[in-house]
């Protein structure tokens, strides 16, 4: 049974291998983003969702910060790479993608994220890694914003939308 089996099991076996010093900790592999990410799925995530004041103050993302993401199911399936006016994505300044997504082969990639407000398409801007997976979604390593009323948005397709602002 497990329990007789973990009654045999050296502690230290545990904890990895010995060395001079003693126990040397084990040490887990890397987990592949493209199966360890959490969901962003709120439909006002979506670049066609506008904000309304009149149903609630404008939306932030203070609790993204350096894990993982995949835009899912109403939020869309992608970051999108063009300009989003603000008010859009439930926010005042909504963040976009400054760059082309990977390719499959490509790895982690590392992309400018703009946030659009006032009409200036990139007023601020931070670092994201992207990682296309072989499952045809990407996921992204997501910057804390510096700022509130930045949102990530999402988008239910890659191309360019009807009547959206060119990027810088």
């Amino acid at each position: 049974t497990f329990r007789d089996f973990l009654l045999h099991v050296p502690l230290a076996s545990c904890l990895g291998t010995q060395n001079s010093h003693g126990p040397v900790p084990f040490s887990f592999p890397a987990l592949d983003p493209c199966s360890a990410y959490i969901s962003l799925n709120e439909p006002w995530r979506n670049t066609d969702h506008r904000l309304d004041e009149a149903q609630g103050p404008p939306l932030c993302d203070n609790h993204v910060d350096g894990e993982w993401y995949r835009f899912t199911g109403m939020a869309g399936d992608a970051m999108p790479t063009f300009c989003i006016p603000e008010n859009h994505c439930g926010t005042h300044a909504p963040v976009w993608l400054n760059g082309s997504h990977p390719l499959e082969g490509d790895g982690i990639v590392q992309r400018q994220a703009c946030a659009s407000f006032k009409e200036n398409c990139c007023l601020w801007n931070t670092t994201v890694e992207v990682k296309a997976c072989s499952g045809g979604y990407f996921v992204y390593r997501l910057a804390k914003p510096s700022v509130c009323f930045h949102v990530y948005c999402g988008r239910d397709d890659r191309g360019q939308g009807p009547g959206e602002l060119p990027g810088p």
